[in-house]
């Protein structure tokens, strides 16, 4: 705890103005941001994790982009899981969006040995912009890998996502976005409801009979917008749940969808 406090001292001490000589006509003077993040960078190299997560938590809110390259140094040092999930959160909001932070996302993606910290890579690659043709065909094929070496789970399902967003098609994606709607990650259950293809079979149904009834607003009402959009017939009985809705905004989407069944027979 002292070395917390410490910490919170040196960053405290280092973002008040620093006063002029005594009998100065100069205005008191703030340190840098590299000063700051140079002085937070000792403490990367503490034996605690917790201290290293608080140092590289600070290095992001007080360097922002100028501390993006020690982050980065940091990143490909660390040994620790949760240090390096928590620099690259903080990557994630000081890096320029631009093709060289999509490729440096796509990399962890690919190559980190955890999955949590691959997982949230593969997340902010995907919510990028993608500079031109090249970078959509880096966040696909960086999906593609992840999707069909036998990876866990949750990253599977993030990447059939993303490749159905993307435009991708085939079975393999479709069941996997089926899955997305029992992800527990809201953002992959709102991503998958938006892009979900017919079901097949009961259990599929089942599956969107369930995400008709998750506790997110937005993943109903995204959910109720694309069956309104497919036009599955097998769906039917989902939207008639979605009749049921809690929420007028959904129950109105319900309705349309429903009606879209009867003006397209």
């Amino acid at each position: 705890m002292k070395r917390f406090l410490t910490a919170w001292a040196v960053l405290s001490a280092l973002a008040a103005p620093h006063p002029a000589p005594s009998g100065a006509d100069e205005p008191p003077r703030r340190h840098s941001v590299l000063e700051m993040t140079k002085a937070l960078e000792k403490y990367s190299k503490d034996a605690n994790p917790e201290m290293r997560i608080l140092a590289v938590q600070m290095m992001g809110e007080v360097g922002g982009a100028a501390a993006s390259k020690t982050l980065r140094k940091l990143f490909r040092k660390e040994k620790d899981n949760s240090v390096r999930r928590a620099i690259l959160v903080q990557l994630a909001g000081v890096l320029p969006d631009g093709k060289g932070t999509l490729y440096f996302f796509c990399q962890a993606a690919r190559r980190d040995p955890d999955p949590e910290t691959r997982f949230i890579a593969l997340n902010e690659a995907s919510l990028l912009p993608r500079p031109g043709d090249r970078g959509t065909r880096e966040l696909r094929l960086t999906a593609y890998k992840i999707m069909k070496n036998g990876e866990g789970g949750a990253n599977r399902v993030l990447a059939a996502v993303i490749l159905r967003e993307l435009g991708e098609e085939g079975r393999e994606i479709s069941k996997l976005v089926l899955d997305g709607l029992s992800s527990p990650a809201a953002e992959t259950r709102r991503r998958a409801a938006s892009v979900l293809d017919p079901v097949e079979g009961q259990d599929e149904l089942l599956k969107v009979a369930r995400a008709a009834r998750d506790a997110e607003l937005d993943i109903r009402a995204n959910l109720c917008l694309r069956l309104g959009k497919i036009r599955d017939k097998a769906t039917v009985p989902v939207l008639k749940i979605l009749l049921e809705d809690p929420d007028l905004g959904v129950r109105r989407d319900a309705q349309a969808a429903l009606a879209s069944f009867e003006n397209n027979p």
